[in-house]
This record gives structure tokens, C-alpha cells and sequence, in this order.
């Protein structure tokens, strides 16, 4: 931080430039209709047509912008594709990177400019990073940990007090009981699996 604002003057993670070919020189806030006062905080209402909007159409989804609109103004160097923009009424931010893909030895880095609404965050890394081979069939829910081990084993634990439902890609044995899981598998609360 200097006295100039919140970001150093070499851009925000700019220690990731090697990884991202991004930097971040500020952030701004989507949202068109203004700051309202409800007490003694404030609260934003964004507007209805503020989101972002993918190169690749399959990805439609991911487009809220969470964070109450805050989003990041990303400068992006020609090794990094951008790969989804901001789609808003603010003429400065609509079109701007939202997204790049950066191709780098064998794999990529993904850098986002915004925080995805509600729990998409993790059905995009699931999207753009797939995990062939995983137990579960999809994210883990929430109040459910999951940990891959270098085995392919897989630690799952519910830490609430309620009952969650998993979703399993295939069937597994549970180390623990011996017992076999599969499917929309029911996880009591604070069970524990170790599948293989």
C-alpha cells in the first residue's frame, strides 16, 4: 500500500506476473444503480445486466459476478488469451477481461478478474481443470471436506450435524467399515469415509 491508494504501483499480484501475464491496477464496482444506507452499514443493488460473458459458450453459467460486483481491472499481455470479458452498462468496464487462460508447460493458469456468484467457484475449476478419475461426481457440498490422496484414496468428512448427500462418480470402498458407497451416498453427520 502507498499513499496513492490500496495497490502497489507494480500492480496487485504482480509477484504472479511469471504464472498469469496479468496484473490488477485497481478494482471497480459493477454495479450500475448506486450504494444504498440501511442503518448503520451500506449494501449495493447491482444491476440486472451486469455478469460475464465466456468465449466458450458451455460456461454460461459462471456468469454472476459475486462480492456484492466487485471485479478487477486486468492488464493482460499478449501470452495470455483472454477467454471471458466483462458484459456491463459502465462503458469503462464492458468488453474488459474478465478471464485469461495462460498455457505454460504442460498445463495452464487460469487468472479470473471476478469472484463468481453464489457456489459457482468451484463447478468452474471442475469445468476448466476436470479431475478424470475422481471419486466424486461433483464438488463436494457444503460442510463437506474432501481430501485426494496420492493413492487415489479419498478422506471425506461431513462436519456438520446434519445428514449431506454426496454424489459419487463410481462405487468405493470405505476403509473405515468396510462397507461399499456409490451413488447419491447419504454422509451422517461428522462421518467419516476414506474411499479407495
Amino acid at each position: 500500500m502507498d499513499k496513492h491508494g490500496i495497490f502497489r504501483g507494480d500492480g496487485f499480484a504482480s509477484n504472479l506476473w511469471d504464472l498469469t501475464r496479468c496484473v490488477v491496477r485497481t478494482v471497480r464496482w459493477m454495479g450500475s444503480s448506486g450504494w444504498s444506507r440501511k442503518g448503520d452499514s451500506f449494501s449495493s443493488k447491482s444491476s440486472a445486466g451486469t455478469g460475464v460473458e465466456w468465449r466458450d459458450k458451455s460456461l454460461a453459467d459462471f456468469s454472476s459476478v459475486g462480492l456484492d460486483g466487485f471485479c478487477e481491472f486486468l492488464e493482460v499481455d499478449s501470452a495470455a488469451e483472454t477467454i471471458a470479458t466483462f458484459k456491463n452498462d459502465q462503458a469503462i468496464l464492458d468488453g474488459r477481461p474478465a478471464a485469461t487462460l495462460r498455457k505454460l508447460g504442460r498445463g495452464a493458469v487460469v487468472k479470473l478478474g471476478f469472484w463468481p456468484g453464489g457456489d459457482a467457484l468451484l463447478h468452474l475449476i471442475n469445468q476448466l481443470a476436470p479431475h478424470p478419475g475422481s471419486l466424486l461426481a461433483e464438488p463436494a457440498p457444503q460442510g463437506v471436506v474432501a481430501v485426494p490422496h496420492t493413492d487415489h484414496s479419498l478422506f471425506v468428512v461431513n462436519t456438520t450435524g446434519w445428514e449431506i448427500q454426496v454424489h459419487l462418480a463410481r462405487s468405493a470402498a470405505d476403509g473405515l467399515s468396510g462397507a461399499t458407497v456409490e451413488g447419491n451416498a447419504k454422509l451422517q453427520p461428522y462421518q467419516v469415509w476414506w474411499l479407495t
